[in-house]
């Protein structure tokens, strides 16, 4: 059959076909139409679009019943037609919209879809997916107006409907992939990305469908799984996308306040447009909060890998584009995220290991403080149950729980000292690892294994000694776990704690949980081997580089203090043995270190006391002591070529025999003279070098440049550096559990500051680090606390006053101006005994330093009038009187500051003068003070308005540039 390619010919061709489907509206005539169609041209068509519809919409709209066949057959043409051509009238599309979605509406006061045939329900999805895909430009955004709500209302229940209520799943699906073209989120390279005002615009409106879009899709996502995971897949995608694209945290930063008001004539239309407003954004994320919770818990055990990997979509594309509106649901999702990283499906773990790097490369978390504080609290609750988990699940449920665990500190990356500065969150985490780490001292192959080979002298090969020095770690058995991945992921968790956390912080919490008991002695020692590890980057899995660099003396003093601990003589001269014939008479005898004797078993000198009852457990868990004591070499040694030699020797000095002599009399001569010049140093005693001297003590090391100095700045002198080093060691120490430790701590900080006060490049960058937690001591502690940080934050103050402004507007001054109009009312009704408590002692520590810090920060005008305002109920007569001189001396302070502002305030309360104008052509001047009864204020305001007098007397005006003549 010959090819119609102009109008012309096309329109002799389809006129009569056309015109015979008008008069008889039957199957015949349907498919003779489409069979002409296929002679024409798609130009030709194009130009004849409207014609060819006419007779096929007719037949849609002619009343009475029509068989299901008919229709379907229509619509099936009118697709054909949809998909060869384009629609270029916006009036059409409308219609044409309207009139399709009207062959699947139900009848008249039915909720349920219309019981229709399956084929004629995928044929009209089919016709509407194609007419959304035929439109182009202004053409289809004429659909997405607020007149066309209502239409758009229409479609998106019937079709949610259909994807919920349907059997069939070609049906479901093709309603779902119809319901992603209509909300403009198809999938196809037809469609080009929305620009930032189509995405607004269309977010108002589909803002008005979300609730019932997602509580629909949230029951199609948790049914029957035997649905199939393709509508699963669908229902997730279309989810994200549409909650991603209302509540994009992009877009509700630009709604206003203020509901826009549109024309009279859009009234109606207007009270179906959402407002997405700060109270709707709330309410929604609580809601959508819900929804998820459900879907994921469904969805992250589904037995279809794909609707696994949707999911990790899911979180990532809301965590991208809605991570502060929604940010009470990455509870959940962060949750889902972590724990399917050792998904049984390859494709789910790369994904899900992409996803989680790329959060960190763009520092979703890092940035947004709320997320931060999610993860934390996430982590807390871990922690909270992670020895009940290890002690009930198997061990592939362990494998689960410590890989979320490690994934919430991944996620956290340099933002996990949030959790580590938090005492509650330091403790919980740290008693549950030594929980979980508790060793299994009871098995007899413990014994077993500590008689390797000893045949000889401790070092032929198979011996316990010589598995430590070729780095072969003890195998380990554990009390609540046996799979070594466990173990592995354990580590990884001290790892990454010390690669990101503050080294110093966790050095000395886990040194205090090694001395504080027996108990936790093994644990502890197996944690500080492993921060250190991760401290130094070896074989620690991360996904994001720390903020700040490896300091190596810090590493090296850290790892100097663990050897220090694990060496002293309690922790290292332990009982491994109860053979009694080789204890009998000579217990203390000055062996050193672990003794092997041929044939018989390796013990242990310098025991407490022959008669000490010894167990096979306590023998076991002095064994483990040793070995992990032992593991610290290889860290060690790797951080510092000398102190590897060191340990080398002591080693060498511990497993000689009791007539080997290695140290020189003169090397213990020197040992003690250079002993004797160490401690003359730390007490301060310094002796005059002299040549004499010089022979007889060898010079001490020059030390290294620190490394915090720049290239070709002054090193800090010995005292300031000394000073620098306990001040960056005592800052976590201040949200120590012990008062006393926290009111020594900020002592010892006033005392820094004061050293460093000349030495501002060093002062500042560690007073930025201070501060947070000395803020913490100023705002939430034991009033004996805050006084004294107050005294600290005025040394500060005179120190770096430029660098303090903001942070103490922002942080402390809100609350010490709170805390001083509460405690007003108490202290003017309170007797001579006040005087004596500490709410008095801090009342008048704050008054006498407050205006002392206004002035050396020179604080802004409405920081002034607070602080103002707050002193103002000092100055009655009613107050102790110290507490008003001091709060006269905030007001002489101001007076320096802003003698003007000051001037008015006070007249206000009390005014002794009268102002008259220099001219009746001005109006005379009325301030609030004028006239007023004398009060309770008088007597100390009137003094300060004298003392302001004479203050201006001193310096008058008129020899200031500004009133000096021309």
């Amino acid at each position: 059959m010959a090819v119609f390619d102009t109008p012309q010919e096309a329109f002799g061709a389809l006129r009569p076909v056309c015109v015979q489907l008008t008069r008889a509206q039957t199957m015949e005539n349907v498919a003779s139409l489409q069979a002409h169609l296929a002679t024409v041209s798609a130009s030709a068509l194009q130009e004849l679009q409207e014609y060819v519809l006419f007779p096929l919409r007719f037949a849609l709209k002619v009343p009475g019943p029509k068989q299901e066949r008919l229709v379907q057959s229509v619509v099936q043409c009118m697709s054909s037609i949809l998909a060869a051509t384009c629609v270029k009238k916006q009036e059409l599309l409308q219609e044409l919209f309207s009139e399709l979605c009207t062959c699947l509406s139900p009848p008249s006061g039915s909720s349920k879809p219309a019981s229709l045939s399956e084929e004629l329900k995928l044929a009209v999805i089919q016709a509407l997916h194609t007419l959304m895909h035929s439109a182009y430009g202004d053409v289809i955004w004429s659909l997405y107006q607020p007149s066309t709500l209502p239409l758009l209302g229409f479609a998106v229940s019937l079709l949610l409907g259909l994807a919920e209520q349907e059997k069939a799943k070609q049906i479901k699906i093709s309603a779902l992939k119809c319901l992603q073209v209509l909300v403009l989120q198809c999938d196809c390279q037809e469609h080009q990305h929305l620009e930032e005002d189509e995405a607004q615009q269309c977010g108002d409106l589909f803002a008005s469908f979300l609730p019932g879009i997602s509580i629909t899709l949230s029951r199609v996502i948790t049914g029957d799984i035997k649905q199939g995971h393709k509508t699963t897949v669908s229902a997730i995608r279309l989810f994200y996308q549409i909650v991603g694209l209302v509540m994009a945290d992009a877009q509700l930063a630009r709604i206003p306040k203020n509901k826009e008001n549109l024309p009279v004539e859009q009234s109606r239309i207007s009270e179906l447009m959402v407002h997405r407003g700060p109270d709707w954004s709330k309410s929604t994320a609580e809601k959508l909060a819900l929804l998820l919770h459900k879907m994921v818990e469904f969805s992250s055990v589904h037995p279809h890998w794909k609707v696994r990997l949707e999911l990790v979509e899911l979180v990532y594309h809301l965590l991208k584009s809605c991570s502060r509106s929604l940010v009470d649901s990455f509870s959940h999702l962060l949750k889902a995220l972590v724990g399917l990283v050792n998904d049984e499906n390859s494709e789910v773990q790369s994904r899900c290991n992409e996803v989680l790097r790329g959060i960190a490369e763009q520092q979703i978390v890092a940035q947004n403080r709320a997320l931060a504080d999610v993860l934390s609290e996430n982590l807390h609750s871990l922690a909270a149950a992670l020895p009940r988990l290890m002690n009930s699940q198997d061990d592939m449920g362990k494998v689960s729980t410590l890989s979320l665990l490690l994934g919430y500190l991944k996620l956290l990356g340099p933002k996990i000292n949030i959790v580590l500065n938090s005492v509650s969150h330091l403790h919980r985490l740290s008693k549950a690892l030594m929980q979980v780490l508790e060793l299994d001292v009871t098995d007899v192959k413990i014994v077993e294994d500590r008689r390797w080979g000893c045949e000889g002298m401790c070092g032929p090969p198979g011996s316990l000694q010589h598995g430590m020095q070729k780095g072969r770690c003890q195998k380990k058995y554990f009390r609540f776990f046996t799979e070594e991945k466990v173990f592995q992921l354990l580590q990884q968790v001290c790892r990454v704690l010390g690669y990101y956390g503050n080294l110093y912080l966790l050095v000395d919490h886990f040194m205090g949980l090694y001395g504080e008991s027996g108990m936790y002695r093994k644990q502890a020692a197996m944690v500080l081997n492993e921060l250190i590890v991760g401290a130094a980057g070896v074989g620690v899995d991360v996904l994001q580089e720390r903020e700040v660099s490896l300091n190596v003396d810090d590493l090296k003093g850290s790892i100097m203090s663990i050897l220090d601990e694990y060496t002293d003589q309690a922790n290292w001269y332990l009982i491994t043995s109860i053979d009694t014939e080789e204890i009998g008479h000579d217990h203390s005898v000055q062996h050193l270190g672990l003794t092997a004797r041929p044939g018989g078993a390796c013990s242990s000198i310098l025991l407490p006391s022959p008669e000490l009852l010894i167990t096979t457990c306590t023998m076991n868990s002095n064994i483990w002591q040793i070995c992990i004591q032992l593991e610290v070499q290889w860290f060690g040694s790797s951080c510092s070529e000398e102190h590897q030699q060191r340990q080398t020797a002591e080693w060498r000095s511990g497993t000689l025999s009791q007539g080997q002599q290695v140290v020189t009399r003169q090397e213990v001569e020197r040992f003690f003279l250079d002993y004797v010049r160490q401690k003359q140093v730390a007490e301060g005693n310094l002796p005059d070098t002299g040549n004499e001297e010089a022979d007889e003590v060898p010079p001490l090391t020059k030390p290294e440049p620190n490394n915090s100095d720049t290239e070709g700045e002054t090193p800090l002198p010995s005292h300031a550096q000394l000073g620098k080093d306990v001040m960056e060691r005592c800052i976590h120490l201040l949200s120590d559990g012990n008062l006393r430790v926290r009111l020594k701590v900020l002592d010892v900080l006033e005392l820094c500051i004061t050293v460093l006060h000349p030495h501002g490049n060093h002062l500042l960058p560690m007073a930025h680090r201070v501060w947070p937690a000395l803020v913490t001591r100023l705002i939430s502690d034991d009033p004996l606390a805050v006084l004294r940080a107050f005294k600290v934050l005025c040394t500060l103050a005179q120190k770096c006053g430029d660098f303090l402004r903001q942070r103490f507007s922002k942080d402390v001054l809100p609350k010490l101006t709170s805390s001083l109009l509460s405690q007003a009312p108490a202290s003017a009704r309170a007797g001579p005994v006040y005087s004596h408590t500490l709410a008095f002692k801090l009342q008048l520590a704050v008054l006498q330093g407050l205006g002392s810090l206004c002035k050396k920060l020179d604080m802004g005008e409405s920081d002034l009038n607070k602080v103002a305002d707050a002193c103002l109920i000092y100055l009655s007569v009613k107050q102790p009187m110290k507490l008003q001189e001091a709060a006269q001396s905030v007001f002489l302070h101001l007076m320096h500051v802003d003698p003007d502002s000051t001037w008015l305030l006070l007249n206000e309360v009390c005014c002794p003068n009268q102002y008259e104008p220099p001219h009746i052509s001005l109006q005379p001047v009325k301030l609030s003070g004028m006239g007023k009864q004398r009060n309770e204020l008088t007597n100390n305001v009137l003094l300060l308005l004298e003392k302001l007098q004479q203050q201006e007397s001193v310096t008058p005006w008129a020899s200031t540039p500004e009133a000096s003549p021309p």
